[in-house]
């Protein structure tokens, strides 16, 4: 996983630059310092549209999985997306993530990397990540950065077998999202988030939706 990260050429994808091992135990990851912290840091106080921000974690992860050797993130989420100076989005910590603590209250063991309130359907029952996880991800990730909160934020009932059988995140009203999580946006995440993965959009698809005269006046100019 290592050599496969320190492989990897994108503007979007944070530079591996060494790692160190500590006590023969503990792995660190050397990368450049990244001053404006994650991406859920980054939107946090709502001064920022994380438009700009899902723009450049889609364009890292279509690049990751359209790769001769194609890679999966794993454990998408507003942790493990960094934002440097200029604004600019990076994915890291893919390969190396572990299940956290969050406010998922269920005990969930998987052989795969990932933290629950993120993790696609097929992957809470134990499958491995693939494209349409991260996708299934991606989605989570949009509401995560749009509401500033977790995904399923006062859900306080929630179990895996919900998301399972298909329970998604209630649509936010606009004044959470400051007005910025536009009917496109929730389009995305919609057909983002199907319980079928092979129903799930690709990462093209997004790039496309994304860059569309509707996005592009505001995030892309």
């Amino acid at each position: 996983e290592v050599h496969t990260w320190s492989k990897l050429d994108n503007d979007h994808i944070l530079p591996l630059r060494g790692i160190t091992l500590e006590l023969e135990r503990t792995l660190s990851i050397i990368s450049p310092w990244m001053a404006n912290g994650s991406a859920k840091k980054y939107v946090s106080n709502g001064s920022v549209d994380p438009g700009p921000v899902l723009h450049d974690v889609a364009t890292g992860l279509h690049y990751l999985h359209t790769r001769e050797e194609k890679v999966y993130h794993g454990d998408l989420k507003g942790d493990n997306v960094m934002v440097s100076a200029s604004g600019r989005a990076l994915l890291a910590d893919f390969g190396f993530s572990v299940l956290v603590e969050s406010s998922f209250s269920l005990s969930i063991s998987q052989p795969t990397g990932g933290t629950p309130l993120w993790m696609a359907p097929e992957k809470l029952a134990g499958y491995g990540d693939s494209a349409a996880a991260d996708v299934y991800s991606f989605a989570m990730l949009t509401v995560e950065l749009f509401t500033r909160k977790n995904p399923f934020h006062g859900e306080t009932s929630l179990t895996r077998e919900d998301i399972q059988n298909g329970k998604r995140p209630r649509r936010p009203t606009p004044d959470v999202t400051l007005n910025r999580l536009t009917d496109d946006w929730w389009k995305i995440c919609e057909l983002c988030w199907d319980t079928d993965p092979s129903k799930r959009w690709t990462m093209k698809q997004i790039l496309k939706s994304i860059s569309q005269t509707k996005f592009k006046a505001s995030y892309l100019s």
